[in-house]
């Protein structure tokens, strides 16, 4: 099984704890999942920044189908900023990453309810030696010694401002501070403008 393809399937995989099969940092995760795919779109030449707003170059839709609705709001809406963006529709985004994970065979998710009464799911990692492999390029990147290319970069970057402690805990990411800011730069506008929506999400309560 090969690595997932999208930024936000990397995310969703880096956001589940193996050990406790659950999903870590849920109240942030559908805000770092847009932004992932905001970023994947720039990546692969589906949007550019126009002065703090993401702008449709009129490339061919993405193969993705979750990348692909992303676009098609962001191309009937040019006058929204980018942390518009990143807030909008953060739950269907999360469950349709959930669903397409799914159906891939890269998760498997149970049902289940705490104290007979609060549903709950259990996420299953079905190939944990893909996710080890997110993890690995997260590891070799935070090093000065290996190139690192755009996508692994922006990986870096939206794990550091998400705050997916899974792979980057707090420690880490302080011991790190000066390699995340130069992979963040790399990356463009999004990572900044996620941390700042998730300053404000925090804030409202």
């Amino acid at each position: 099984m090969q690595r997932p393809d999208s930024l936000p399937a990397q995310l969703f995989l880096l956001a589940v704890d193996p050990a406790r099969r659950r999903l870590t940092g849920r109240s942030g995760l559908g805000y770092v999942l847009r932004a992932a795919a905001l970023v994947d779109l720039q990546l692969s030449g589906h949007l550019v920044d126009d002065g703090g707003r993401p702008k449709a170059t009129g490339n061919p839709e993405p193969p993705d189908p979750v990348l692909d609705p992303i676009l098609r709001q962001v191309t009937a809406d040019p006058r929204r900023r980018w942390s518009y963006w990143v807030g909008r529709d953060v739950r269907p985004t999360t469950a349709a990453i959930r669903e397409q994970l799914v159906a891939g065979r890269r998760i498997e998710v149970q049902p289940y309810r705490i104290l007979v009464l609060l549903p709950a799911r259990r996420i299953i990692v079905l190939e944990p030696f893909a996710r080890d492999r997110i993890v690995g390029a997260i590891d070799a990147a935070l090093g000065d010694g290996w190139p690192v290319g755009e996508r692994t970069a922006a990986l870096v970057a939206l794990a550091a401002a998400g705050r997916i402690r899974t792979v980057l805990p707090a420690a880490r990411r302080r011991a790190n501070r000066q390699r995340i800011a130069q992979l963040t730069e790399r990356t463009g506008p999004v990572p900044m403008v996620l941390r700042k929506v998730l300053r404000a999400a925090a804030a409202s309560g």
